[in-house]
């Protein structure tokens, strides 16, 4: 008995973890959609050719746009923010990170791509960007991994009749009866 109730507590924590890690991933995709950061949208604007972006990126856009054409639709697919200090004995240095995935088609591609923006700002005012094609199976990865570990989770612990949550069968003896 004190068994099962180990291994049921084990599973609902794990749906618990598992529903957070998914919500911590959509959060953040939700987030960047509902509330898009204007200088991201303003690359993308002008790799679509309607728009000029930040100064800093301006030749990597009239590049892309050269080689591959303009964007023609965009899909974000991913978000991710984070803050990075490093500790010297006489100075300190932030870099704050941000970066946006799109499912891109270009005029020139036959097939979608993962087109990946970057912005690093320091905390000296110093803000630079990258643009970059990404993996496809990188962004299923990330975005597939929490879906799955919770549609188990969910399985597992609302299954009545599985094997993961019940006693294991009493061991039969093997003397016989007379």
């Amino acid at each position: 008995m004190f068994f099962k109730l180990r291994l049921r507590t084990f599973w609902i924590v794990l749906l618990v973890l598992s529903g957070l890690w998914v919500a911590d991933v959509f959060g953040y995709l939700f987030y960047s959609v509902l509330s898009p950061k204007p200088d991201f949208q303003d690359i993308v604007h002008a790799l679509e050719a309607r728009g000029t972006p930040p100064p800093q990126v301006s030749a990597a856009v009239q590049g892309i746009i050269t080689s591959v054409g303009p964007l023609q639709r965009t899909m974000q697919v991913g978000y991710y923010s984070g803050i990075t200090a490093m500790f010297q004995p006489n100075a300190s240095h932030t870099t704050r990170k941000t970066q946006v995935a799109y499912l891109a088609w270009f005029q020139r591609l036959p097939k979608p791509t993962i087109l990946i923006i970057n912005r690093n700002l320091t905390a000296g005012g110093l803000q630079n960007y990258d643009i970059e094609e990404g993996e496809v199976g990188e962004v299923a990865r990330a975005l597939g991994l929490p879906l799955l570990a919770l549609a188990f989770s969910i399985f597992v612990v609302w299954r009545r009749a599985s094997p993961l949550l019940n006693d294991p069968p009493p061991k039969q003896s093997t003397s016989p009866d007379r």
